[in-house]
């Protein structure tokens, strides 16, 4: 809970304005994980940014998951992402 808050304090919303434009410098292939039910970045949102990525990207939605979807579901984070990363 402690690591949590710190993000919510130290977090500069400032930073996504240069999102759309690094993403589009991004050519690699990109998996996102996104829990479903995060309530800061809502999935809606996780959606339309995937098209903006540069080259391949898609998205795998860990039902029941939040913000920190990979340390509350990690094994689905892993199996996700072991494709990507091979």
């Amino acid at each position: 809970r402690w690591a949590a808050g710190q993000f919510g304090r130290r977090f500069d919303l400032r930073a996504f304005a240069g999102l759309a434009d690094l993403h589009a410098r991004i050519t690699v292939p990109v998996r996102l994980v996104w829990g479903a039910d995060d309530p800061f970045f809502p999935l809606p949102w996780a959606r339309e940014m995937v098209a903006g990525f540069g080259g391949p990207a898609d998205l795998h939605v860990v039902e029941r998951g939040t913000l920190f979807v990979h340390e509350e579901f990690p094994r689905d984070v892993a199996d996700a992402l072991r494709p990507v990363l091979r």
